[in-house]
């Protein structure tokens, strides 16, 4: 599976923005506002959790990840933490599986918590001042898309390794084989 691009993370933007705009517009009259954010929240961190895994290149945990989601989504929606925490805690575990799934240093983790807390802090922005909620989704969710722009170096230490493992078996195959070759030539 090959990497997600900046391009298709505002894609994703656009579709997520879309969704969570239009669900909140139907919904807010049958379940309230506040209602409202606590399922968009947890609709559009498992989408956008989905969207992660599957970019993924790491197979491993995949399962264990989305029922940790789940029982932590559901510790916070009993605990009846406001809105807002619980915001907090969805985009704190889209970061940690960013993390987890598609960067393999500390460098690369702390810079996305960066891009995170900005994304964070322009979304809110964004809902300050135009009160649309289409704009902060699409705001937090265009800024999201640039974690792909964290050097790669930093991001794919995991993915560096098989490569350099690959290429030193390589060698070691075809210098059994050329030993193989010399020593059957030799009887």
């Amino acid at each position: 599976m090959k990497m997600p691009s900046f391009f298709e993370g505002v894609a994703v933007a656009v579709v997520l923005s879309i969704i969570g705009s239009a669900f909140a517009m139907v919904l807010t009259p049958l379940f309230g506002r506040i209602g409202v954010m606590h399922l968009l929240a947890t609709g559009i961190s498992f989408v956008y959790l989905l969207y992660l895994l599957t970019r993924s290149r790491e197979r491993v945990g995949r399962i264990s990840t989305v029922v940790l989601w789940v029982a932590v989504t559901v510790l916070a929606w009993f605990a009846g933490l406001p809105v807002l925490l619980f915001g907090l805690v969805q985009v704190g575990f889209i970061w940690l599986v960013r993390c987890l799934y598609l960067h393999s240093s500390v460098l690369s983790a702390l810079l996305d918590l960066g891009l995170t807390a900005t994304s964070l802090i322009v979304a809110f922005w964004a809902a300050v001042h135009s009160g649309s909620l289409f704009l902060s989704l699409w705001t937090f969710f265009l800024l999201q898309a640039l974690f792909v722009a964290i050097p790669p170096i930093w991001r794919s230490g995991r993915g560096a390794q098989p490569n350099s493992y690959d290429e030193a078996f390589q060698r070691a195959y075809r210098s059994a084989e050329a030993a193989v070759r010399k020593l059957s030539t030799l009887h």
